[in-house]
């Protein structure tokens, strides 16, 4: 009765539930970054022991399904269906990946040793190019292998010359030797690691690569405030804020907390995406309400994301009202939007697939970054909005690091996703961008996050209740600084981009020389 379940369904069981417990620990809110290092590990192990390739590859898909669908399934607050999706999809995309890595291993003691160099430098060379695609192509840029890493600064230091890419490389790679020293010490002992020249060739690029990474932190210079930010929480339930009958209540929330801290110590005050339910600009605006709130109220600059009308468009943007209430221009539109969130991609052909996430009509995206030049009262400071999950795109704060920001500004509206990761795990990548741009990050969360980051990626300020929790309404006073050795600086990878994506394609056309070398001399 039991026969299905023998030694081979117990091993790839285990399997299964390895790569995805340790994959799922490694991201935020469990911060366990180390299990990165090793959720690939029991997959290479097995490899060895020549599982046939649909066994293996089933079941890589389904630990790769569990670890997408764990680590975004606040996403399901949203939409169920839409969540299971786009976890397919993320799996689905690792196909090489899996596929490579079962072939590099099964026949790994058959090869000469700068074969198998060869061989493992294509394995986290295809991760990589499999994380860039999915950002470029598909627009499914969530969690890339690097977040697991953020809740360790020191160690990721290397973003502002490589991007995410090479810590995603670097934990795969870390994973490759972690398993290949694991399986010489079980066959030959300690001694079976010495004559293993390809390990050592790439712990060679893991330690110089770390200890580049440390160099850079442990660097230390002056720093420099910017200002005081009030940072409005208003933690709205996202049910309420558009429903019709609740939004002058979604409105004087907003209003009440910002008027009630108007005697707080700050210089400029923040807003999230989405504040208000009517439009800053167009038919039945709140412009003149905002305008004269800043002006009798608030009495500083204000900051804030919300929709507007511009001609026949609708946009997501960033708004800037002077001390005196007058809104200047130009003002910041959102260039990537959401797909079935803020538009549904082919409307035309795919209307229906509106259903996943019901939504009006489509915004319309902006076409460039913009900075923002505040007056503080005590100083101009340029200020680089973004919005909503655009943090998430290297590219976007990337491009706009370019025109001399001092600080980025995130406003993103995330009381869709509950209290669970959603928020944290989003602040993470603007922990990423921080580092990959030496600039701070400042965060206005309609929920929580809230806060700011410094350049190195460490959280410096989370606005937080009482009890400690980022989920509360209220207002919180954070002072964001600058320190003197980055001002004004355009990193490496703001200046090349994804550079390592190219020089991982290469490894892959190594790998195919290699091939066809074997291929044609039977070595």
């Amino acid at each position: 009765m039991f026969e299905w379940w023998n030694r081979n369904s117990q091993i790839t069981l285990v399997v299964i539930l390895a790569y995805a417990v340790l994959g799922i620990l490694s991201f935020p809110v469990f911060y366990q970054g180390y299990t990165a290092y090793l959720f690939v590990v029991p997959l290479i192990l097995w490899a060895f022991t020549k599982p046939s390739k649909r066994r293996f590859l089933t079941a890589a898909l389904i630990a790769e399904f569990l670890r997408c669908f764990i680590t975004i399934i606040w996403l399901r607050h949203v939409t169920l269906i839409g969540t299971i999706l786009v976890c397919v999809a993320l799996s689905l995309l690792l196909i090489p990946f899996f596929l490579r890595l079962r072939f590099v291993f099964t026949d790994y003691g058959q090869q000469s040793r700068w074969v198998r160099l060869a061989h493992l430098l294509s394995l986290p060379a295809i991760w990589v190019i499999i994380e860039w695609l999915r950002i470029k192509s598909w627009a499914l840029p969530w969690s890339p292998l690097a977040l697991s890493q953020t809740q360790y600064p020191p160690l990721i230091q290397n973003l502002d010359t490589f991007g995410v890419y090479g810590i995603s490389f670097f934990v795969v790679t870390v994973n490759m030797l972690i398993a290949l020293w694991i399986r010489s010490v079980f066959r030959k002992g300690l001694s079976g690691i010495f004559g293993r020249v390809e390990l050592w060739f790439l712990l060679l690029i893991c330690m110089t690569f770390t200890t580049s990474s440390l160099l850079k932190y442990f660097q230390s210079s002056e720093e420099k405030p910017l200002f005081k930010a009030a940072i409005v929480q208003p933690n709205q339930p996202a049910y309420l804020s558009w429903n019709r009958e609740n939004m002058h209540e979604t409105l004087n929330t907003a209003f009440r907390l910002s008027a009630e801290a108007r005697d707080l110590d700050f210089d400029i005050m923040f807003w999230p995406e989405g504040t208000l339910p009517w439009a800053v600009i167009g038919e039945n605006n709140i412009d003149a309400e905002v305008s004269m709130l800043v002006r009798n109220a608030i009495r500083r600059p204000l900051l804030m994301g919300n929709h507007a009308y511009i001609g026949d468009r609708m946009i997501n943007g960033v708004f800037h009202y002077q001390a005196d209430g007058r809104r200047l221009e130009p003002h910041y539109e959102m260039q990537v939007l959401v797909p079935f969130g803020q538009y549904v991609p082919f409307r035309e052909y795919l209307g229906f697939l509106e259903t996943v996430v019901p939504f009006g009509g489509d915004f319309s995206p902006g076409s460039q970054p913009l900075v923002m030049q505040v007056d503080t009262g005590k100083g101009l400071v340029d200020i680089a909005p973004i919005i909503c999950y655009e943090d998430v795109f290297p590219h976007v704060s990337s491009e706009a690091v370019k025109q001399d920001v001092d600080i980025f500004y995130v406003a993103t509206y995330n009381v869709w996703y509950g209290k669970e990761a959603a928020a944290y795990q989003h602040a993470a990548h603007s922990i990423l961008r921080a580092v990959e741009n030496r600039r701070p990050f400042i965060r206005c969360g309609s929920g929580g996050w809230s806060g700011w980051i410094d350049e190195k990626g460490r959280m410096r300020e989370v606005v937080v209740d009482d009890k400690g929790s980022i989920y509360h309404r209220g207002v919180g006073i954070v002072t964001p600084v600058q320190a003197a050795q980055y001002k004004g600086v355009t990193t490496f990878y703001a200046r090349f981009g994804d550079w390592w994506v190219g020089v991982c394609a290469l490894f892959l056309c190594m790998q195919l020389i290699v091939r066809l070398i074997q291929r044609d001399y039977g070595k």
